[in-house]
């Protein structure tokens, strides 16, 4: 370069400025355009972002809903099992318990007065016959049955309770295997009568006309001058086609005839009654029981 020449020397400075100026300007807009750029593209990353995250929201919704919709059906479809095993169940058990009453023996039977009432040192005695009837299908198998006589005051002891009570005994005595070689079975139509002797026990007497009143009437205790045995009777038995038993109980009043009416009474304690004026009667209210 020719440091003499004035001109050169004004004119090289700022040649050299403006070259300076422009890179400048250039870099600064490719950093805002890069900028922009990754503007752009961040702008780009959050909306994709934005709409994924939407996009999991709505199918966690919509997962939801149908969870719950399969749920609702789930436990609707359990419903309707359970109602249908039900029904299904009720059906079977009312067609096994009609089957039960078609084909299953019953036994009723019938009472009468076999001898007089005779008392002897403060006891009674008198012979009933018992005629059973099997009605049903099936023979009656393992018979167990027992009779006997109480006598209450005033209802008391109730004999609806005693005569439930002798039920179960013989239901008990009916079903224990053991007892198979020794109890009777009641074909329809070949039901053999049964005379059994029962005694009217003076200890019942006396609880009937002494130990009763006193405990009701502790103050002034009535003195009953009559008696009015009850006659509890229970035949037990089981059915050939099921583990089952069954039974039917009665109660029964023994009374005399008063000669001059011709009305029911109850009886005079250890006074002997001829066979000719003694009857028997359904309790009333309570008089047969059969299960």
């Amino acid at each position: 370069r020719d440091w003499s020449v004035t001109g050169v020397q004004t004119c090289a400075l700022p040649i050299s400025i403006n070259t300076r100026l422009d890179e400048i300007e250039r870099q600064q807009r490719k950093d805002e355009e890069e900028e922009r750029s990754h503007n752009l593209n961040q702008l780009r990353v959050n909306r994709t972002i934005a709409l994924f995250t939407g996009l999991l929201f709505v199918t966690s919704v919509v997962s939801d809903i149908v969870l719950i919709y399969q749920t609702n059906i789930g436990k609707e479809s359990a419903d309707a099992a359970k109602i249908a095993a039900y029904a299904a169940k009720s059906a079977a058990d009312t067609s096994a318990k009609q089957l039960e009453l078609a084909e299953r023996p019953w036994i009723h039977a019938e009472f009468t007065i076999a001898s007089p009432l005779t008392f002897s040192a403060g006891e009674g005695r008198i012979t009933i016959n018992m005629a059973p009837k099997n009605t049903g299908h099936t023979p009656a198998m393992q018979v167990a049955y027992d009779l006997q006589f109480l006598i209450p005051f005033l209802e008391m002891p109730d004999p609806a309770k005693e005569r439930d009570a002798l039920c179960k005994q013989q239901e008990a005595v009916s079903a224990l295997p053991r007892n198979r070689r020794f109890n009777q079975t009641w074909f329809p139509g070949q039901e053999p009568v049964v005379r059994i002797s029962l005694p009217l026990s003076q200890s019942a007497i006396h609880k009937a006309l002494v130990d009763i009143p006193i405990s009701l009437f502790p103050d002034h205790p009535p003195k009953p001058p009559f008696i009015a045995p009850i006659l509890l009777a229970c035949v037990a038995y089981r059915p050939p086609f099921a583990d089952l038993t069954y039974s039917t109980g009665y109660i029964i009043d023994l009374l005399r005839v008063v000669p001059a009416t011709g009305q029911p009474a109850p009886l005079k304690p250890a006074e002997d009654v001829p066979i000719t004026s003694l009857f028997l009667r359904e309790h009333f209210g309570t008089g047969t029981s059969a299960h």
